[in-house]
């Protein structure tokens, strides 16, 4: 349904300690259980996080935080 209209994927581990983080291959079994297309993989893990990241240093420099 998020791909229908339009929604990007990220996939998020909510972690809140080291040892939770998502390994690169569980993290793509992950987006693959969730009927990620095997070509949006990259999207979905690496280049939308990325640029979310970026976008959230932009917003705290501008808001004098970083």
């Amino acid at each position: 349904v998020a791909a229908e209209v339009g929604a990007g994927l990220v996939v998020n581990s909510d972690t809140h300690r080291p040892e939770d983080i998502l390994t690169p291959q569980w993290a793509a079994h992950v987006a693959r259980c969730a009927g990620i297309p095997e070509d949006q993989l990259e999207q979905v893990l690496l280049t939308r996080p990325l640029a979310l990241m970026a976008r959230a240093r932009e917003n705290a420099a501008q808001a004098g935080l970083a």
